[in-house]
C-alpha cells in the first residue's frame, strides 16, 4: 500500500514538472528575424511563455536598437492583451508610446498604428476594474504579419482586411 502511494506521488511530481514551462533557450548565432520567426510560431501554437522568452530575448539582445525595441515591446504587450493581463498590456504600450515620443519618425509606423488601436480597450479594461480577465475575443488586431503598415494596421484576427 505505501508503495503504491509512493509511486501515484512520484508520478503525479514528475506530471507536474513536466507541464512546467521550460525557459527559452535561444542559440547566440540566431539573428533578429530568427528570434521573431520563433516568437511568431510559439505564439501561433499559443505557447505565450515561449513566444515572450523569444520576445524578451529579442530586446536583450537588439536593446541598442530603437525599432527592433519596439517590435518586441508591441508584441509582448499583445501577447498580454490576448491573454487578458490588462495592466501588463498597458505597461508595455505606455513604453511604446514613449519610445515613439522619443524617437519618432525613425521608428516603423505600424507599431504605433495598431497600438492606437488596442490601447482603448485596454484602458476602458482598466477603467473596469479588470488587470486580469477573460481573453477579448471578436474584434482584436492580430499580430503583424508581413506587409505594409496600412496592410498590418487593418488585419483583423480573423485575417480578413
Amino acid at each position: 500500500m505505501k508503495r503504491t502511494v509512493f509511486v501515484l506521488i512520484a508520478t503525479a511530481i514528475l506530471f507536474a514538472a513536466s507541464c512546467v514551462s521550460k525557459p527559452v533557450v535561444v542559440p547566440e548565432n540566431l539573428s533578429f528575424e530568427e528570434i521573431v520567426q520563433r516568437a511568431q510560431e510559439a505564439s501561433d501554437r499559443y505557447n505565450y511563455q515561449a513566444a515572450l522568452g523569444y520576445y524578451r530575448v529579442g530586446l536583450e539582445r537588439f536593446s541598442s536598437e530603437p525599432a527592433k525595441v519596439v517590435a518586441c515591446t508591441y508584441e509582448i504587450g499583445f501577447i498580454h492583451y490576448k491573454q487578458g493581463e490588462y495592466a501588463l498590456a498597458a505597461d508595455k504600450f505606455t513604453t511604446l508610446f514613449s519610445l515613439y515620443d522619443e524617437f519618432g519618425p525613425s521608428l516603423p509606423p505600424r507599431y504605433l498604428i495598431l497600438a492606437r488601436k488596442v490601447y482603448p480597450k485596454i484602458e476602458a479594461k482598466l477603467a473596469e476594474g479588470v488587470t486580469k480577465g477573460v481573453p477579448p475575443t471578436g474584434e482584436e488586431i492580430a499580430p503583424l504579419a508581413e506587409g505594409t503598415p496600412e496592410q498590418n494596421a487593418t488585419t483583423t484576427a480573423s485575417g480578413e482586411q
